[in-house]
């Protein structure tokens, strides 16, 4: 989370149960909706490895925050793109949506978010000099502007993540994108300077509203 440890963990603590209530909910009513229960679940690690970000750079220890920082930015970069287009390919597999035409789509959108996902991710670790993490204005910065161009990398990751929320035909996954969206602007407006951080604290929170999506799913019948 972007302005202590505390909060970090905070908030790591509320998501991980509430993620936990959201799967068990899923799988009494609707396995096809797994992939957005487990959202809040997923972003509440992403916040404990950030939480261990703030102390290990509170306290100096370098190699502690490398690690738990490569794996924040598994999830910021690499896994939430795939993921945004794999749990709309499962809720569209349902043969609720069988005649549905555009999961083709999908599954190319999935390869593409892995693609450029492992080309922004990869060279973190095959130039570790470029890339650092401070504290800026009371936020944590991962700054990797030496190794690619942070607008470009914006716009795809953007178009990636969000394109296949919009494609959906439950309104509900479309709200929920506009929300992101929003927050995605908020972040890029107010805080350019820890964006990867802020942006994914307001999705981790907006993930909440999952719950009553997986809440009020139409219930399979056995």
């Amino acid at each position: 989370m972007c302005f202590s440890a505390p909060a970090s963990f905070s908030a790591s603590i509320v998501l991980v149960v509430l993620g936990t209530y959201a799967v068990v909910e899923a799988k009494k009513r609707n396995k096809f909706y797994l992939g957005f229960a487990l959202l809040p679940l997923l972003f509440g690690i992403q916040q404990f490895f950030e939480g261990v970000v703030w102390l290990s750079i509170k306290n100096d220890h370098p190699m502690i925050t490398n690690f738990f920082s490569y794996g924040f930015l598994f999830f910021a970069w690499l896994f939430w793109p795939f993921w945004s287009n794999f749990m709309v390919y499962l809720l569209h597999s349902s043969p609720e949506y069988k005649n549905n035409n555009y999961l083709g789509v999908l599954k190319i959108l999935m390869l593409l978010s892995l693609v450029v996902g492992l080309i922004i991710y990869i060279p973190v670790f095959v130039y570790p000099d470029l890339f650092t993490v401070v504290i800026s204005y009371s936020s944590i910065s991962y700054d990797a502007k030496e190794l690619f161009p942070a607008n470009l990398l914006r716009i795809m990751y953007c178009l990636l993540a969000f394109l296949p929320v919009f494609l959906s035909k439950e309104r509900k996954i479309i709200f929920f994108g506009i929300l992101l969206l929003c927050a995605v602007v908020i972040s890029y407006l107010l805080y350019s300077y820890a964006f990867t951080s802020v942006w994914c604290f307001f999705a981790a929170i907006l993930s909440i509203y999952l719950i009553y999506v997986v809440r009020t799913a139409k219930k399979l019948e056995k």
